[in-house]
Parts: C-alpha cells; sequence; structure tokens
C-alpha cells in the first residue's frame, strides 16, 4: 500500500513540475529521477 502511495505521489509530482515550467523541464531535466519518472510514464 505504502509503495503504491509513493508512485503515485511522485508521478503526480513530475506531472506538477511538468505542467508549471513546461515543456522547459522536458528538454532540460535537472533532476535524474524525473527523467526516469518520465521514461517509465
Amino acid at each position: 500500500m505504502e509503495l503504491t502511495t509513493l508512485m503515485e505521489l511522485k508521478i503526480y509530482t513530475v506531472f506538477f513540475t511538468i505542467k508549471i515550467l513546461g515543456p522547459t523541464s522536458i528538454q532540460f531535466p535537472r533532476i535524474p529521477c524525473v527523467s526516469k519518472q518520465l521514461n517509465f510514464l
């Protein structure tokens, strides 16, 4: 249960970040975990 919740929170965080930063966040991924999340999706 906790693992699923943590993964959902991470995904929501990624979407939230992309929504704020826009396409630049995809072009210039500063955090490796974010790019990994995007690849996972």
